[in-house]
């Protein structure tokens, strides 16, 4: 009977061990940032509770980005549903209410957010419905303001545009999405999207180059390709 027992004790220590290094490691403290009204704080919490919510958000974006574009197969009408259901569900910060800086998909959960949040979102939804797209700010000369823009590559291969906050689709006359390097050669393309933004064309001076390998902030909301990303010490934006 005992030489039955001893090998239940060793797997049992085993477990118990892994357990106690389990619970080590995950109970450490943790820390988030947080910004109310630009002001930022760390909020700290266990690790494993860091851990729980990143991934519970990765699951709550799939499954909206399904819900979302999971019956269309064209891509320009991919992009152009999540680019509307943005513009309506991320409404402008209303008068009195703070500006909240946390995680994209609080921003979904608030309904509000403000110009750059709004094109973080679209850019968010549209990697988690398998189209490449990052979002960065471009600014105007000498750094005279900034917006946050949605690049999100369009059917040929290109990347185009997108601020869902202001409504901003570039197209061509023939209504084709117009691509970064078109905007670059034709800044009529951004003139003519709207009357009422006559100095919204100064932010695109120098826009950026944008491939797909590049890494960005919205790569880094997949955990397998944040861990890609730490494994090739690749920066996220």
């Amino acid at each position: 009977m005992k030489r039955r027992t001893r090998p239940i004790a060793i797997v049992a220590l085993v477990v118990g061990v892994a357990i106690g290094v389990a619970w080590f490691i995950f109970a450490r403290p943790a820390t988030i940032r947080r910004g109310v009204d630009l002001r930022v704080a760390e909020v700290r919490m266990p690790l494993y509770l860091k851990l729980l919510a990143y991934v519970y958000r990765d699951l709550e974006f799939r499954n909206l980005s399904r819900k979302l574009v999971g019956g269309i197969q064209d891509r320009e009408a991919k992009i152009l549903a999540l680019f509307e259901w943005t513009r309506k569900h991320v409404r402008p910060i209303p008068k009195g209410y703070p500006i909240v800086d946390d995680h994209v998909w609080d921003i979904i959960v608030r309904g509000y957010g403000s110009q750059d949040q709004a094109a973080d979102v679209l850019a968010a939804l549209s990697a988690y419905a398998g189209i490449p797209a990052h979002f960065r700010f471009v600014c105007a000369p000498k750094k005279n303001g900034c917006v946050g823009v949605a690049f999100v590559e369009l059917p040929n291969g290109s990347f185009g545009l997108f601020d869902p906050h202001y409504g901003v689709v570039v197209r061509h006359p023939d209504g084709r999405l117009a691509s970064i390097e078109e905007v670059s050669l034709d800044r009529s393309l951004l003139e003519r999207v709207d009357p009422n933004l006559a100095s919204y064309a100064k932010y695109f001076e120098n826009l950026p180059k944008v491939s797909v390998n590049d890494s960005s902030r919205t790569s880094c909301q997949m955990p397998l390709r944040r861990l890609f990303m730490l494994m090739t010490r690749r920066p996220c934006g």
